[in-house]
């Protein structure tokens, strides 16, 4: 199946090349955009890690019943993955949007139903 025409597929090409050449997708004001960090390794493992453990055994029950696991998502706000992106001054962990990113990918993984709930609330 093919997403884009050729057409399409050789202007994304030449943009890729062009922000290759310019060296925009590296960095913006001096951040990496895609250098990942000590602190999103970590994240990323403990959510793969409860996602297998708390997540997947639950899922199908859940979205087959059509209801939504309270005491689950609470356990979400145990682990401190609820406003992962609010400052720490409001009682958020002030991380930053790749933080969310990763919490999304890997949340979703197993249960996107439960993930769209993540995403709607944090």
């Amino acid at each position: 199946m093919k997403l884009f025409s050729a057409a399409a597929h050789r202007c994304l090409s030449c943009h890729q090349k062009r922000l290759v050449a310019s060296n925009q997708h590296r960095t913006f004001s001096g951040l990496s955009l895609f250098s990942k960090t000590e602190e999103h390794d970590a994240l990323r493992s403990m959510l793969r890690t409860f996602v297998r453990r708390e997540v997947e055994p639950q899922a199908l029950e859940y979205n087959r019943n059509e209801t939504f696991n309270m005491p689950l998502f609470r356990k979400l706000g145990d682990l401190g993955i609820l406003g992962l992106t609010v400052s720490e001054e409001y009682g958020g962990a002030g991380l930053d949007a790749s933080s969310a990113v990763i919490a999304h990918e890997e949340l979703s993984y197993s249960d996107p139903a439960f993930c769209l709930s993540y995403l709607a609330h944090s």
